[in-house]
């Protein structure tokens, strides 16, 4: 999958995500026998799977990625568009260089991503 891909197929998620969630407001919660409170807050899949921290040196580097494949679509080089972003030490690029964007695979297997597999199987 090419950046562009990647991006296009985030934009027509958050699309559909932003046109279910409106439906959506009638929609009650299903009780929770154990009473667990539960890590997410929204229904809506994640974007990014990116760690949020460099793992050597501790600084935040999760809210960088989309930046990155911006400027990346944009045309600008990896090594300019890391100082751009200001990420100057060989650990944090690492971080950035070495991300394999696993969402889109993962997305496959929720409840939309199952009913599209068959929608394609099934014309």
């Amino acid at each position: 999958l090419t950046t562009a891909t990647i991006c296009k197929r985030r934009r027509e998620l958050d699309l559909r995500n932003t046109r279910q969630s409106r439906h959506d407001h009638h929609h009650k919660p299903t009780p929770n026998p154990l009473g667990l409170q539960s890590v997410s807050t929204s229904n809506k899949p994640a974007k990014m799977i990116i760690p949020v921290r460099c793992f050597s040196c501790g600084k935040v580097t999760g809210d960088l990625w989309e930046r990155y494949l911006k400027l990346i679509d944009d045309g600008i080089t990896d090594g300019d568009a890391m100082d751009q972003l200001g990420l100057k030490r060989y650990c944090c690029r690492r971080m950035v260089m070495t991300h394999v964007d696993l969402i889109e695979k993962l997305l496959k297997y929720t409840p939309d991503g199952r009913n599209e597999k068959k929608m394609s199987l099934n014309p």
